[in-house]
């Protein structure tokens, strides 16, 4: 195998593609993705190269790499990268387990510090909003951004030894915390609105634990619903709705007020990923 380094610039990136005949289906999300990354110059040359080999033939094919040149198109900038010539096509290596986003920022910056947390908030949070094209840099800056609230959605979930609720209930105490984070007794109320969630038990002096037992018993009745629910996106819906009712309950408990099933809990909830996400946009 030949390796070269070169700077590829729109029109060669074109002639490349020209030998593009047994590739995958292209993804346009992930081009308009790497070409972001590019025009934002957050694209780095690495031992990832662009591709050739001969068919049986001896014609010249281009077997990995479409994406990031359909890429460098659609940015209309020259960018570099590692080419490989004679290349041998092995298509069964590492095909077990790929990175997650989580796994390369650690990599990247030497450290532990990002979780399966914050991959789990971010990836339903993107999901529930419809936020597309997101680069590396975006996730980190939104995890280091809300690196505090995400350590105090891991103490509380694991304080409380829930075994329920999941990805939605977290993302749901993610968007309450933030939401609320002046608060003084905001801690103390989370951690009791978990224990009832927990137990379905209720102090006598809490006036409105009532209606978090409530949510309980709703939120166990629509988890079986949803399990009914054998459409493509029915776990999206799920998760989806599931925060609602999760943040919509919560936001009650802390702010003592009576809980009652709404209509327009989901459009609340999109209003405020909204708005935390958009903060570290501008």
């Amino acid at each position: 195998m030949e390796l070269k380094e070169i700077e590829i610039n729109p029109k060669m990136a074109q002639e490349m593609l020209n030998y593009n005949t047994c590739n995958r289906p292209l993804s346009k999300n992930i081009v308009t993705k790497y070409a972001r990354m590019m025009k934002r110059d957050e694209w780095y040359l690495s031992h990832q190269a662009i591709a050739f080999a001969e068919n049986e033939s001896g014609q010249l094919v281009l077997v990995d790499g479409q994406h990031r040149l359909e890429a460098v198109i659609q940015s209309g900038i020259s960018v570099k990268f590692s080419v490989i010539y004679n290349a041998v096509q092995t298509p069964y290596i590492d095909t077990a387990r790929n990175r997650t986003f989580i796994d390369n920022l650690n990599i990247y910056n030497k450290t532990s510090r990002y979780t399966k947390t914050m991959m789990g908030i971010l990836n339903l949070i993107t999901s529930i909003n419809k936020i597309k094209n997101i680069t590396q840099t975006d996730r980190q800056q939104f995890c280091d951004y809300y690196y505090e609230i995400f350590l105090s959605v891991d103490n509380i979930y694991k304080t409380s030894k829930t075994k329920s609720g999941g990805c939605p209930l977290k993302t749901a105490l993610f968007l309450a915390i933030n939401e609320n984070r002046n608060k003084t007794n905001l801690k103390e109320k989370l951690e009791n609105y978990m224990y009832i969630f927990n137990t379905g038990n209720v102090s006598v002096d809490d006036d409105y634990g009532d209606y978090v037992k409530e949510m309980r018993d709703h939120y166990y009745l629509q988890n079986r619903e949803f399990n009914k629910i054998y459409s493509s996106n029915s776990a999206s819906l799920r998760r989806k709705k599931l925060t609602s009712i999760f943040l919509y309950s919560i936001e009650c408990y802390i702010n003592n007020r009576k809980y009652i099933a709404s209509f327009d809990m989901e459009d609340r909830l999109l209003k405020k990923i909204e708005k935390q996400y958009g903060k570290i946009k501008k």
